[in-house]
């Protein structure tokens, strides 16, 4: 059986990442995406060059964490065409 293909944006690395959230609500989003990550070989997970240049901001520690989770899912090439509908959205 062929693996459904999952695109990982860049809030499953952070939460991830993250130290553990004060907001209830925020632990258990951060506890249910741990779970799935668990779990992340049950699909054909990638990432794009977008979400890895977005995950590299901000705190150094935080990034290189968010960087370590990232890099070991396959990365898939966006067309230029959605970078493009991307720039016109933004």
């Amino acid at each position: 059986m062929v693996k459904k293909r999952v695109y990982v944006e860049s809030s499953v690395t952070s939460f991830l990442a993250a130290r553990q959230a004060r907001d209830e609500r925020i632990r258990i989003r951060q506890l249910q995406t741990a779970l799935w990550w668990e779990r992340r070989h049950e699909w054909d997970c990638v990432v794009s060059a977008t979400v890895l240049m977005e995950i590299a901001e901000g705190d150094p520690g935080a990034a290189g964490r968010r960087r370590e989770k990232a890099l070991s899912l396959a990365e898939v090439l966006i067309p230029p065409e959605a970078d493009l509908l991307s720039d016109l959205l933004m």
